[in-house]
């Protein structure tokens, strides 16, 4: 967790690229597990972050894009959303390289969506001033803290003071009713697939079965969304077809599915006669 004072700027680092495909979202959890008694959001604690459910629409709304894609859409909107020190610190770079590898690799590989997640959360800490946590996941009645431990000059200078207090503030972040988990930097390069399950895991346990739309939305539809993003221009059946190795049915087949969904939207000659598509939010025409 960061404080309210600026830090210094976290160092772009390369990681391999995880295979984002390589796992299913319908493999959540199905457990009906549900905490009780956990507190709800206070209201002091939402007031700073505007029109909540205005971004987990947002969020829904280009669900299962690519990394590449969905990103810049979803934290765009949540600078636009914010204010003060906290819209400062997502215009200079507070929501760095550690919180991007972990949605690149383990969050949106398990869930296929940024929706309900926001960036550099602010909130009051035991001591009255404000910190802010890297990754925090609001849906009622609970509340996820995320943080990435482990990675920049923070917890390279860190001394065995600053590593204690670390951990009484996540004591007070639970008993303020918050489900606090940290991953470790090395992680999310070396067993992504490991945090992958332990949050689908805990996110079944807390919310029970997962939207209908998870468990529809086919590999091969993430690969065609994959290729249309690398496009610099629309996307056409012909295109599908060479890089699925399929016949003109199945290529139109699954780009009818991209469109009841909403992911594809055709370009020029209505939806009947459309020849060519681009990705729902895209600039590609």
């Amino acid at each position: 967790m960061k404080k309210g004072k600026p830090g210094p700027s976290q160092i772009v680092g390369r990681s391999s690229r995880p295979n984002l495909l390589a796992h299913s979202p319908n493999q959540l959890s199905r457990s009906s597990v549900v905490r009780e008694n956990v507190p709800k959001v206070r209201k002091s604690a939402t007031a700073r972050h505007a029109s909540g459910a205005e971004l987990a629409a947002n969020a829904a709304s280009f669900a299962y894009l690519p990394f590449e894609t969905a990103h810049p859409i979803w934290l765009k909107d949540h600078v636009a959303a914010s204010s003060g020190e906290r819209r400062r610190r997502l215009e200079e770079g507070g929501h760095g390289h550690a919180e991007k590898e972990m949605l690149r690799t383990v969050w949106l590989p398990a869930f296929g969506h940024l929706e309900h997640l926001h960036p550099e959360f602010e909130i009051t800490d035991f001591q009255g001033g404000s910190r802010f946590i890297d990754l925090a996941y609001i849906r009622p009645p609970h509340r996820v803290a995320i943080e990435i431990d482990g990675y920049g000059p923070h917890w390279k200078d860190a001394s065995r003071r600053q590593f204690c207090d670390e951990r009484v503030r996540a004591a007070h972040l639970i008993n303020d009713g918050w489900i606090v988990i940290r991953i470790g930097y090395d992680d999310l390069k070396d067993r992504p697939r490991l945090w992958q399950q332990i949050l689908q895991q805990l996110i079944g346990n807390l919310y029970g079965q997962v939207r209908t739309q998870d468990a529809e939305l086919y590999s091969q539809e993430q690969e065609i969304l994959r290729l249309a993003a690398r496009l610099e221009r629309a996307i056409r059946i012909s295109d599908v077809r060479a890089f699925m190795q399929c016949g003109y049915i199945v290529a139109r087949r699954l780009i009818r599915q991209l469109e009841d969904k909403e992911l594809l939207l055709p370009v020029g000659g209505g939806l009947s006669r459309a020849h060519c598509w681009v990705i729902k939010g895209s600039q590609q025409h």
